[in-house]
């Protein structure tokens, strides 16, 4: 009786602890089999959709200034927007099914419009010729008389000088304040309102360019019987420098970049300097003159960096047009980086 009782709670016993073995068996492997399902299809977030769509558009940049962004892809669409030369656009991927022949610096393009979005989150539709798919040199300190370069480099001599006579024209204008133009000379007031005047007599003529002020300069073009130059007036002393050529002042206005062409008539100097300030007051930093090429379109691509377009003057075969970079190096000298 004793035993037959024992072997009864012996069996009762086993039968607790195999069910007790399998309900924890379960419980253990099915959160397993839902991390396993979660993972192997995951459902993506919003931001991951978001960052996905973003990853789908491509970087323009415009090429040329105020580029018209339009409501449509059309010129006479409305415009939301005026683009400036370097600044980065998104192009979403989209474009016009049609191309367009429109005229951007002088070179007529086909092609067609694509639909961008700026930096603000403005989206419209810009002409596709007036963007590029890499990041343009952009010049940091424009001149007024920039445009009249390019014409010039274009070979489009009529129209450049037409160019230089209506820009100046408008300094003059801009300028009243300071200059004044009689018959035969020029007046000009410095700042402590002493007068400088610039007569023109039979072997000499001036004629106005603008005034930095930012630099302390009045800038003339100076033309003489067989020779040229440019003319820096000083608006406090009145002090005259001589220069080579039209100047182009650094972003900071701590330099200027001087550059001129004569190579065919020979009659002024060809080539570039640059000018700043130091502690011993304004001086030429550096100075070069070429043989073989004419220094075109300086651009300051930030203020230790100019570049400049070199074209093969006119005889001079078998060389062809390249670029040339001058810089301030560690020693605190400008050089030349061709």
């Amino acid at each position: 009786m004793t035993n037959l009782y024992t072997k009864c709670l012996l069996l009762i016993f086993i039968n607790l602890c195999l069910s007790a073995c399998g309900s924890s068996e379960s419980e253990t492997k099915a959160p397993d089999e839902a991390t396993s399902q979660t993972t192997q299809n995951p459902k993506p977030s919003a931001t991951a959709e978001a960052k996905a769509g973003a990853d789908k558009s491509t970087t323009v940049y415009c090429w040329v200034d105020k580029l018209r962004l339009r409501n449509e892809p059309d010129t006479k669409s409305a415009i939301l927007a005026e683009i400036k030369e370097g600044e980065a656009l998104t192009f979403l991927n989209k474009k016009s099914d049609f191309t367009q022949q429109i005229n951007l610096r002088g070179k007529v393009y086909d092609e067609p419009w694509l639909n961008v979005r700026t930096s603000d989150g403005t989206e419209g539709w810009i002409y596709g010729g007036g963007v590029k798919f890499y990041k343009p040199i952009v010049d940091l300190a424009p001149t007024p008389y920039d445009k009249c370069e390019k014409m010039r480099y274009n070979q489009k001599i009529a129209e450049y000088n037409t160019c230089l006579m209506e820009t100046a024209e408008k300094q003059l204008r801009k300028d009243k304040r300071y200059i004044r133009k009689t018959d035969g000379a020029y007046e000009i007031t410095l700042l402590h309102g002493n007068k400088v005047v610039l007569a023109e007599g039979d072997s000499v003529k001036y004629e106005y360019r603008n005034y930095i002020a930012k630099m302390g300069y009045f800038v003339f073009k100076v033309m003489g019987m067989e020779s040229g130059h440019h003319l820096l007036v000083n608006d406090k002393s009145g002090k005259k420098i001589e220069i080579w050529g039209y100047p182009k002042p650094s972003p900071d206005f701590k330099n200027m970049l001087v550059s001129n062409v004569d190579l065919v008539a020979g009659f002024e100097e060809n080539g570039i300097q640059l000018w700043g300030f130091t502690d011993k007051g304004f001086r030429k930093l550096f100075e070069q003159e070429m043989t073989d090429y004419e220094p075109h379109l300086p651009k300051w691509i930030d203020t230790y960096n100019v570049q400049l377009s070199l074209q093969p003057a006119m005889g001079r075969e078998g060389l062809s047009s390249k670029l040339m970079k001058l810089n301030l190096n560690e020693e605190g000298n400008w050089e030349v980086v061709e």
